[in-house]
C-alpha cells in the first residue's frame, strides 16, 4: 500500500474519531419522557417589569402571575446563606451600592430598594409564595467558576414547592450539581458566544459556547441567545438529539427567528402573540 494512501486513512480514521467525542461531548439528557408542556413556552424575563416594578422585583412577578405568563428569574446565595433573587453580579446599577451579593447578608440586602422605588430584592421564599404553582419558573442559578454551594441551599427550598419549575445555568457546573444530585429536576443549559461577551477563563467559555460541556451537565433542554440560532452545536442537538430549546431575550414578535418556532421564548418588554 503507498504511503500517501496510508496517510490518507490514518487522517480519516483521526477525523471520524474527533467527530465522534465531539458528538458525544455535545450530546444533552434525552427529553423524549419529560412532558414538556407542563412548563409552556413563554417567560417573562425578570416578571413582567416596568418603571414601577424593577426586574426580579414582587410587583414584576405579580404581574407576569396575574397575566397568566411563566417567570424566568435569577437568584444568588447571599453571605449568611440565604437565596434572594437577583440578576447582576454586583448591586450597582440597580441598587446603586457598590458590592455583590454574595458579600452581603440578608438583613443588609433588606434595607436596599430596586431602581428607588419602594421593592426590595426578594428572597425566593417570597417569590414561591407569591406564585404558589400558578404559573411555571425557569430558575437561573448564579454562580462563578467551581463554586457550587448555591445549589444545596436552593434545592432545600425548592424542593419543598408543589409548582412546577425548572432549573437553568450558564455555568455546566451548577447544572451537574442537579444531574448528579437532583435528576428528577428538568435542568437547561445557557448559552450565547461568552468568548466575545466575557472576561476570564477563554477555554471554558469556548467549551460552554460550543456546547462541549453537556457531558458534564446532561442538560434536558438547551436556553440560547438569539444570536446563537446558527451554532453548530445547537443544531445538532436541537435537530439530531431533540433537544428543546428556548430563546432569549426577545424583545418585540418580530424577534423571534423564524427557526425558533415552536420553541419556548424568553421576552421582555412587550405582550407576545401565541407561538404557531
Amino acid at each position: 500500500m503507498p504511503p500517501e494512501l496510508i496517510i490518507c486513512l490514518i487522517c480519516a480514521a483521526v477525523a471520524v474519531l474527533l467527530v465522534i467525542v465531539y458528538l458525544i461531548l455535545i450530546k444533552p439528557a434525552s427529553a423524549r419522557r419529560i412532558d414538556m408542556s407542563v412548563y409552556g413556552t413563554q417567560f417573562a424575563h425578570r416578571g413582567l417589569w416596568d418603571q414601577k416594578s424593577p426586574e426580579n422585583s414582587l410587583a414584576a412577578f405579580k404581574k407576569a402571575v396575574d397575566a397568566g405568563y411563566g417567570i424566568e428569574f435569577d437568584i444568588h446565595k447571599t453571605r449568611d446563606g440565604h437565596v434572594v433573587v437577583f440578576h447582576d453580579d454586583t448591586l450597582i446599577r440597580m441598587c446603586g451600592v457598590e458590592g455583590r451579593v454574595e458579600d452581603k447578608t440578608l438583613a443588609e440586602l433588606g434595607e436596599l430598594r430596586l431602581l428607588n422605588s419602594d421593592q426590595k430584592i426578594p428572597t425566593l421564599e417570597e417569590l414561591l409564595e407569591l406564585v404558589d404553582g400558578r404559573v411555571p419558573l425557569l430558575v437561573e442559578l448564579k454562580g462563578a467558576a467551581l463554586d457550587t454551594s448555591l445549589c444545596p441551599v436552593a434545592n432545600e427550598i425548592l424542593s419543598q414547592y408543589k409548582g412546577p419549575y425548572m432549573i437553568e445555568s450558564f455555568n455546566p457546573l451548577l447544572v451537574r450539581w442537579y444531574y448528579k444530585n437532583r435528576p428528577d429536576v428538568v435542568r437547561g443549559q445557557l448559552f450565547s458566544n461568552l468568548l466575545k461577551e466575557k472576561g476570564g477563563n477563554k477555554l471554558f467559555y469556548f467549551l460552554i459556547t460550543i456546547l462541549a460541556t453537556n457531558v458534564l451537565a446532561k442538560p434536558h433542554f438547551l436556553a440560547y441567545g438569539q444570536k446563537s440560532v446558527h451554532n453548530l452545536s445547537f443544531m445538532i442537538c436541537k435537530y439530531l438529539y431533540r433537544a428543546p430549546a428556548y430563546v432569549w431575550t426577545v424583545r418585540a414578535q418580530e424577534q423571534i427567528p423564524a427557526k425558533a418556532r415552536g420553541e419556548g421564548i424568553i421576552f421582555e418588554g412587550f405582550i407576545p402573540k401565541e407561538l404557531p
